[in-house]
């Protein structure tokens, strides 16, 4: 799961807007008033963006745990299959009484 996402989104942003303030030789105000716009704007997108890969990972684990159980689950008849074949031939066998041992 992604967690730290919009964090990482949003201080990028705000590096870039800084680092190009600066260049461009904004105003400290401007500067401030820009950055604000920005890191809201993309956190929210960063929130976004966070909340469908999560929605990703959850349903491919999802999937995943569907394949192991499902691999299990033959795996299981498979065993199941050999107990009952082995059963079939452990009935057809008599046993042997004592007296009648040579």
């Amino acid at each position: 799961m992604v967690r730290n996402l919009r964090i990482i989104i949003m201080l990028m942003a705000g590096i870039i807007v800084c680092i190009l303030g600066l260049m461009n030789k904004y105003d400290i105000k401007t500067l401030t008033i820009t950055m604000i716009i920005v890191l809201a704007i993309f956190f929210i997108l960063g929130t976004i963006i966070q909340k469908i890969m999560n929605r990703l990972y959850a349903q491919v684990d999802k999937r995943e745990k569907e394949k192991k159980i499902n691999e299990l689950n033959k795996n299981l008849d498979k065993i199941n299959n050999i107990d009952d074949d082995n059963e079939e031939i452990e009935e057809n066998n008599e046993p042997v009484e004592d007296d009648k041992i040579d």
